[in-house]
């Protein structure tokens, strides 16, 4: 049976009201910017912009976004909005031109001033921008603005401020006035070759609007259409409304709004709103008492055909998309459904108690059917063609007289459900405590169960299910006119509330902790398939009632309301049909009348008709995109796809910009990567995750939109967190190479010092070994040839005792050559002691080695040492080879120089020192030392040994100087 046909029944039978409207409203509460919304407009994505005199809002169903300063400015009277090819939306405010793009507004100072108060902008076909403003027209062309004023024939110029305008082609359709004579004109202006074609005046005003190709024109306090044939000739022609005669005779129009199917929505006098349906040839009022909203000042039709209406600073009501209409019964003293269950018999027929009276809707009647009701009743129905009542007794009585007593008990100890169901032959199925079934003929077989069920399911085959509120599955068979149990099972995970036979041995599940459950269940296995509750937009996980609409579409009954599920792939979406029109009450029973329709019964005992399959003219959007990306609170966008390892706290807002069910899509957040596999399901439109660690990850976001055909879009967002630079390969690698650098030169220094240590003790021994030698040739050289010498010259003083002045001189040669022996004795001594290490030890014993050694001759000596003395450790050899060579040069001037004064100085410099001997002798010629020769080469080369230099200057008759310079 067709709904229009059943609908056309009920309003005989039913006394039932007109479709009741259902309004979302926003106002600053739910986040709008201001309630005085002047203009209502939808951009390419289906973003949703509300215009004000205190900013505008942007709106995408999920969240308001609102712009009500710029730079600490405010955005006053928000008068005009226009997209632009490139997405751009430019924004006309009494303070300018602003153009919005990714969230941002920014200001085009370059397009106007604000200085001219801008009210109104268009579009042309070739891409210019005309703006209206207090100064004038102004048509806007590369960033250059041209006045557009009126040329007369005579050619001179008027410039005209319009009030309104429409841009058709080359030509506008303008509104302007002139206050010279308090009259308002309607012009045909052609704004390239800016001249006015046409033009109407009247005192009473104007008003123009556009609807699909025709203008519309407020002339003489009434709506009249501009004649398009005329128009496209240039004139401006007026004629009746087309629609005119569906206006009912009584209302008077106040404004009107045709909607993309060409429907007419008229705001009338006495703030009824009236569509007429031109192809129906009918109209429908509403008014306040349908939940219309007093004084509508505008409508507007979304791209999903939602419908939008502004209320004079009361903010904006959109009209919902309702499947749901309220029964009123007819009688007027209760019209409340006493028992909580409708019931269906095989037949189709609905039946349901109210008063005393059990209602029955049968295919093309509804009739009411007097009950006789006795204390205890749980259940009225119709069974057989007859009118049936169960009692808590366990008592089943007919219409008839016919009476059964299905199960003895007191009442209280036992119960009996009131869920009745039917089997494929139509037979009677009695839960509770036990299980009953009743043949047609009223024989009956009853069963006690381990617990209370709620209600009987029967497959295919007829086998019968029960399954307890404490989880025992049973399977029964009808053998012989009894019922044998069959199979049993165990369920924990859930407390079953409804069970429903859906396919061959597969069973949904209304739980009462996890939704709607499916399983399969046969005579060999239970295995559970899945659920549908609250994470999947379901309103509450306490399920009462299902009903299969289609394998791929249910109606659930729950505590919080009705529910619509779609078991679609990739992933199930859901429509909360009472939350979404204003009801929150719980739902204890639904029948499905035909097709396209179900009976709904709620807890108050209410009763609703549910339009399962709807007949609204929507698309759904399927716009899916990213709204906003914060890194570390820092807003980004999705062309940025590097981050720095600090920058690791990630926020993403996702807009699906719909507004057929907004509040039910449902949102899954999918976010991949290093040590991170997290899944957000709900209907949250954003999603966060903090401490990411670095790596590769890939954010997938779907949404979900409910309805008939519902649409799923996902959308991908790719992004890398580097490492910190200490953990990157090339860091890793250089700080690798560096720590083996490291432990290289660790190692070869420890080796080098090794060596070197081995380098000097070897060194130290051969010097020990050198010094030894030295010590041992200086023992040999010196006091070995003195003492030899001594020895040779005893010899020969023994030979010449007898001649006693012989013997005295060489007596006199052993004494001198003893004590030779005894100073360079002596000397070898004070070299070989380390207390003599600082060159103030060894000039003063030059000193005393130079007063001793030329006291026997008439010399004067002189020293010019330092007061302080600066070089501190001398070595050994430096101590000897330095002391030998001023013996030797003090030798050779007591032989050789013939002189009166000698002079010994020490100067003394950073790290060097040098010793100066200076006599006033005869001198020599350093040209001809073959007489020195030996002695000044050995004293050079003992002096250049350990490091220094030697010089030694003198020329006949000038005496002889002798430098040596040595460093420390």
């Amino acid at each position: 049976m067709k709904w229009t046909k059943l609908f056309s029944l009920l309003l005989f039978s039913f006394a039932a009201s007109g479709q009741s409207l259902t309004f979302n409203r926003y106002t600053p509460a739910e986040g709008l910017v201001d309630t005085r919304v002047q203009k209502i407009f939808q951009d390419s994505r289906g973003i949703m912009y509300f215009l004000t005199r205190d900013g505008f809002s942007t709106f995408d169903g999920q969240r308001f976004q609102n712009y009500s300063q710029y730079q600490n400015f405010s955005l006053n009277i928000v008068s005009d909005i226009l997209e632009e090819k490139n997405g751009r939306i430019i924004i006309v405010a009494i303070t300018g031109i602003y153009f919005l793009q990714n969230n941002k507004l920014e200001k085009d100072s370059a397009l106007f001033t604000p200085s001219a108060g801008p009210g109104s902008i268009y579009l042309t076909n070739t891409g210019e921008k005309i703006i209206s403003s207090n100064s004038g027209l102004m048509l806007y062309k590369n960033s250059k603005g041209l006045p557009l004023e009126i040329i007369k024939n005579d050619g001179t110029r008027q410039p005209f401020i319009i009030d309104k305008a429409i841009l058709k082609d080359d030509l506008l359709v303008t509104v302007y006035s002139n206050p010279k004579v308090s009259r308002q004109y309607l012009m045909l202006y052609n704004w390239k070759q800016q001249k006015a074609i046409a033009e109407i005046s009247s005192e009473t005003g104007f008003d123009i609007q556009q609807y699909h190709d025709k203008i519309y024109v407020w002339l003489n306090l009434t709506w009249m259409e501009l004649n398009k044939e005329e128009l496209n000739k240039g004139k401006l022609i007026t004629q009746p409304l087309s629609f005119l005669k569906f206006i009912p005779a009584e209302k008077k129009m106040n404004n009107f709004f045709i909607d993309a199917q060409k429907k007419i929505w008229l705001i009338t006098a006495d703030k009824q709103v009236c569509v007429i349906d031109p192809e129906k040839k009918g109209t429908t009022c509403y008014s306040a008492s349908d939940g219309l909203p007093e004084s509508v000042s505008s409508i507007f039709q979304d791209k999903e055909n939602n419908y939008w209406f502004t209320v004079a600073g009361k903010g904006v009501y959109k009209m919902t998309q309702s499947r749901i209409e309220k029964i009123l019964f007819p009688s007027k003293s209760n019209p409340h459904i006493i028992l909580p269950y409708i019931n269906q018999s095989p037949e189709g027929i609905i039946s349901f108690k109210y008063n005393n009276n059990l209602g029955v809707l049968n295919e093309n009647n509804f009739s009411e059917k007097k009950i006789n009701v006795k204390p205890g009743i749980i259940q009225a129905f119709t069974w057989n063609n007859k009118a049936w009542t169960l009692y808590n007794n366990g008592k089943l009585e007919g219409e008839s007289g016919d009476a059964i007593q299905l199960v003895s008990f007191v009442p209280g100890t036992k119960a009996i459900s009131s869920r009745l169901t039917f089997d494929r032959e139509g037979r009677l199925l009695v839960a509770g405590n036990y299980f009953s079934l009743v043949n047609k003929d009223l024989s009956f077989t009853t069963m006690e169960l381990p617990y209370y069920t709620d209600n009987i399911a029967c497959d295919d085959k007829n086998n019968y299910w029960c399954l307890t509120r404490t989880g025992e599955i049973l399977g029964y068979q009808m053998l012989n006119n009894r019922l044998v149990l069959q199979t049993t099972y165990k369920e924990t995970e859930f407390s079953s509330r409804y069970m429903l036979h859906w396919n061959k041995d597969t069973f949904c599940i209304g739980t009462r902790n996890m939704g709607v459950v499916f399983v399969k269940i046969n005579n060999r296995e239970y295995r559970k398939l899945g659920n549908t509750g609250t994470e999947k937009g379901i309103s509450n996980n306490f399920i009462v009632d299902i009903i299969r609409l289609s394998s791929q579409k249910m109606l659930v009954a729950n505590v919080s309301g009705l529910d619509l599920v779609h078991l679609n792939k990739p992933d199930t979406t859901v429509e909360q049909l009472f939350s979404r029109v204003g009801l929150f009450t719980g739902v204890t029973s639904i029948r499905q009348v035909n097709d396209s329709t179900v009976m709904a019964l709620a807890e108050s005992g209410e009763a609703y008709w549910v339009h399962v399959t709807s007949t609204a003219l929507h698309t759904v959007s399927s716009f899916l995109y990213f709204s906003q990306i914060t890194v570390n609170g820092r807003e980004t966008d999705s062309s940025s796809k590097n981050y720095r390892f600090s920058e690791n706290n990630f926020r993403f807002a996702v807009s699906a910009p719909s507004f057929i069910d907004e509040k039910n899509i449902r949102f899954v957040f999918s976010l991949k990567g290093p040590g991170t596999d997290a899944v957000q399901n709900s209907k949250q439109a954003d999603f966060e995750y903090s401490n990411l660690q670095p790596g590769n990850y890939t954010l997938t976001v779907t949404a979900f939109f409910p309805g008939d055909t519902p649409v799923n879009k996902s959308i991908q967002y790719d992004f890398i967190i580097k490492k910190p630079f200490w953990k990157t390969t090339g860091f890793i690698a250089g700080l690798t190479a560096f720590i083996l650098l490291l432990i290289y030169a660790f190692f070869k220094n420890i080796l080098r010092r090794k060596l070197l240590s081995q380098k000097v003790e070897m060194e130290k021994q051969q010097a020990i070994e050198r010094e030894r030698n030295r010590i041992s040739r200086d023992m040999h050289d010196d006091l070995g040839s003195g003492l030899t010498k001594i020895a040779i010259l005893s010899e020969v003083a023994k030979k010449q005792l007898p001649e006693p002045e012989k013997a005295k001189e060489q007596l006199e040669k052993i004494s001198e050559s003893s004590r030779e022996l005894v100073d360079n004795l002596q000397d070898i001594i004070w070299v070989l002691n380390p207390k003599n290490d600082t060159l103030e030890n060894l000039s003063s014993y030059i000193r005393e080695y130079a007063l001793k050694y030329f006291e026997p001759l008439a010399v004067k000596l002189q020293f010019n040492y330092p007061e302080q003395f600066l070089t501190g450790h001398l070595s050994e050899e430096k101590r000897r080879n330095v002391f030998l060579t001023v013996k030797e040069s003090l030798h050779n001037i007591a032989k050789h120089a013939w002189c009166n004064q000698i002079t010994i100085s020490i100067l003394e410099q950073a790290k060097c020192f040098e010793i100066i001997i200076e006599d006033d002798g005869r001198g020599f010629d350093t040209g001809k030392v073959r007489l020195f020769a030996n002695g000044l080469k050995n004293m050079q080369t003992r002096i250049e040994q350990v490091g220094g230099t030697y010089l030694i200057q003198s020329e006949t008759g000038k005496g002889t100087l002798t430098k040596i310079k040595m460093t420390v």
